[in-house]
């Protein structure tokens, strides 16, 4: 016998219509929470792609990832993997309205030097953790000791056509170094500040110099993408705008130039 069953039962003196009527509120209160906060609680065969933990400092991180279409998308995460329940949205979404995206890009903050963070995505309400409904993970760094003087790496991403590209999804990786990342603004226009650079294995605050390496990915939400090898001497800021779709490889180039210069002499 079920447990609405008993209660019925117990409870005769109630008048039917009233009990209908307390039922159906119940039904459009759930429907209403629901919809604003849809469950996950269990794991699907959903993938996603490009899963990558940028901008990573003692006290904040940004969750990224690529699904296969426009979706909407947020996190939960803890430092306790039996509650996750904290959750984060994307930058460009309210808490009112979550929008589709093809990059997402979920910053949180207020965390907590050398502590592991665990997290689970919700993409497209369905949630993604890794094998066995395990949730993903990332430690963050403790406060660095030191600070660059290094100056911001920036640049503009553009459509052929001349128009500005927006919310492109900027990866910013320096040889040996844990990644940065940005979405471009409006105007196309992105900025990635370089004061706090860590070592990729130890976490550790990374010195850099001018001639280190440095891979730019740029994906738009379209799946248009553009490559850049460059050096952190060429990036404050890049030398040319980026036209969406094309590769550019700044250190061959100025190879190039200089042997042209020596050879003319």
């Amino acid at each position: 016998m079920s447990y609405s069953s008993i209660y019925i039962g117990r409870s005769s003196k109630v008048p039917v219509p009233l009990t209908i009527f307390v039922l159906i509120a119940i039904l459009v209160f759930l429907a209403r929470f629901l919809s604003s906060n849809p469950p996950a609680s269990k794991a699907t065969d959903k993938k996603i792609e490009k899963l990558k933990i940028l901008n990573l400092t003692h006290s904040s991180a940004t969750v990224v990832w690529q699904s296969q279409k426009k979706e909407t998308g947020y996190v939960f995460y803890s430092n306790d993997p039996a509650k996750i329940d904290r959750v984060a949205l994307d930058e460009r979404d309210i808490p009112e309205k979550k929008q589709p995206f093809m990059n997402h890009y979920v910053s949180i903050g207020g965390l907590t030097g050398g502590t592991t963070y665990f997290y689970k995505i919700i993409s497209d309400n369905e949630l993604v953790t890794r094998d066995k409904n395990k949730p993903f993970s990332f430690k963050t760094p403790q406060p660095a000791q030191t600070i660059s003087q290094t100056r911001p790496a920036y640049g503009k991403v553009i459509h052929p056509n001349g128009d500005p590209q927006e919310d492109a999804l900027v990866v910013f990786q320096i040889q040996g170094a844990m990644p940065l990342g940005v979405l471009t603004k409006g105007t196309g226009e992105w900025l990635v500040p370089l004061a706090s650079i860590l070592d990729a294995k130890n976490q550790e605050s990374k010195s850099i110099g001018p001639t280190d390496s440095v891979n730019i990915d740029i994906t738009t939400e379209n799946g248009e993408s553009s490559k850049i090898l460059t050096t952190i001497s060429r990036v404050s800021p890049i030398p040319q705008t980026v036209i969406i779709g094309k590769n550019y490889d700044f250190i061959t180039h100025r190879k190039r130039k200089k042997r042209r210069i020596s050879g003319s002499i």
